[in-house]
């Protein structure tokens, strides 16, 4: 036993104590005074036991009693009443906070009160996942009364409205990281009612001489890792459709004339989602499920005005061309015995990646330059793949977040043959990256008044990832 749960005693007989002394004060003041016979003036309580010429009428005071009845009331005296109320406040107060040490305040709030507490706060939800975390083991009831809310919503705030976001959005995120946690299967299905959110990312106004860059963001409800796969179809007959997985793909679009734009996009949405654990599914270990989320059209407003020195400034300056040269290292050959993609399962296949170190680029110097990117894999100097990269330039400092969250890669195809990269032997031949700066990437970078405009080649070290 702890030394605060030693003392508990005290608290619980402090509270004893307290509750005692308001059971008294509450009997003396309410109940002790009683007319056992004795007629009494209902206001100043003179004893009329020996009547006058009027029965009802006090001679003390004057006060007339409505009947005989009046006469015989016990004497109450309420202010007495109220300070033995605060006495038993007291003493719950006493007695509950040994419990409030251990569990917090939240663990003497009744369930019901506390889902209730939900539909008016915006700000309350770590709170309450601290306490419902904390009784992880002991209250399963709980832990589904409250998802059960935040699924569901209020009258105020519809899933997976802005308000419901802003409101549960927070709390069903914690529970979404709690993937170990067991909830009830019901609840799991209304769970995967949620559908996720799309939503498309563009400047605006957007210059005339550049291509349209559109950034997917998909937001995702559900607890088991899943992975939502659009398949995009701009209403452009040149735009051919294209194949989204979370934020790995940018939605390119061809340069449009000046003046207001209406992007229209038909989204055919799938989640991907590991139903279940098991050693003896097959493929082995993992079993996955794709949920069909139907149709979604989306439709954005771009403005197109002016050109790309009207935004960004170009910039070659040699030192920042140096600075993004040491950045790239070589391409990164991962191996993975449980790649799945659009629900398939590849045993035997590997993916690529980019090995680089923005690091060499978060320097004073750099503050305010976009570095968008568009690095080419070349094999004896033909195209093999195309990559596209972006970050902000500058110190790192309070920004670190910021770098990180704005560090983009988009490109090299995921699933490979092993050894071969696009059906292409990576043992053979002379490898290397063509890195040139790319206005269209840049321009998704926010916060930047120019972009690194420069070119080099540099060789490609394949590396295989241990």
């Amino acid at each position: 036993m702890s030394p605060s749960g030693n003392l508990d005693w005290v608290w619980y007989g402090a509270g004893a104590v307290l509750a005692l002394l308001g059971l008294a004060l509450a009997y003396w003041s309410l109940l002790h005074d009683r007319a056992r016979g004795r007629r009494r003036c209902p206001k100043c309580w003179y004893d009329m036991s020996s009547p006058g010429p009027d029965p009802l009428t006090c001679p003390e005071c004057g006060r007339i009693a409505k009947s005989e009845k009046k006469l015989f009331k016990t004497q109450r005296r309420w202010g007495w009443a109220i300070v033995a109320l605060f006495f038993f406040i007291g003493a719950i107060s006493l007695s509950l906070t040994p419990q409030v040490k251990r569990e917090g305040w939240l663990s003497i709030v009744p369930r019901r009160g506390l889902i209730l507490s939900l539909f008016f706060t915006d700000d309350y939800n770590v709170t309450v996942w601290t306490y419902i975390n904390s009784q992880r083991r002991s209250d399963q009831k709980l832990w589904d009364m409250v998802l059960g809310r935040c699924i569901r919503g209020d009258r105020n705030a519809r899933p997976v409205s802005e308000a419901w976001k802003r409101k549960y959005g927070t709390l069903i995120n914690l529970f979404k990281s709690s993937r170990t946690k067991q909830f009830d299967p019901d609840l799991e299905a209304e769970w995967l009612t949620l559908p996720p959110q799309v939503h498309f990312e563009v400047r605006s106004p957007w210059p005339a001489d550049v291509p349209v860059a559109i950034e997917p963001q998909i937001g995702e409800w559900w607890q088991h890792d899943p992975s939502v796969t659009l398949i995009v179809k701009p209403r452009w007959p040149e735009v051919g459709e294209l194949e989204i997985t979370e934020t790995e793909d940018l939605l390119f679009l061809p340069s449009f004339a000046l003046g207001e734009h209406q992007l229209t996009f038909d989204i055919q949405r799938k989640r991907i989602r590991t139903l279940f654990l098991s050693a003896t599914s097959s493929p082995p270990f993992y079993r996955w499920e794709v949920d069909d989320l139907g149709l979604e059209t989306l439709t954005r407003t771009i403005k197109i005005d002016g050109t790309i020195d009207d935004y960004l400034t170009a910039n070659e300056q040699s030192e920042l061309t140096a600075s993004i040269r040491n950045s790239f290292q070589g391409v990164i050959k991962y191996t993975n015995p449980s790649i799945v993609v659009g629900g398939e399962y590849f045993p035997d296949k590997v993916f690529y990646r980019l090995k680089f170190d923005a690091t060499p680029t978060f320097n004073p110097a750099y503050a305010g330059i976009a570095i968008g990117l568009r690095v080419e894999l070349l094999l004896n100097d033909k195209l093999i793949s195309t990559s596209y990269l972006g970050w902000p330039g500058g110190p790192m400092g309070k920004s670190t977040a910021y770098h990180a969250r704005h560090l983009k890669l988009y490109g090299i195809p995921v699933v490979q043959e092993p050894g071969n990269l696009n059906g292409h032997d990576i043992s053979q031949g002379v490898w290397k990256l063509r890195v040139t700066g790319d206005p269209m990437m840049a321009l998704t970078i926010p916060g930047v008044t120019s972009y690194w405009s420069g070119s080099f080649e540099t060789p490609a070290h394949f590396e295989q990832m241990k």
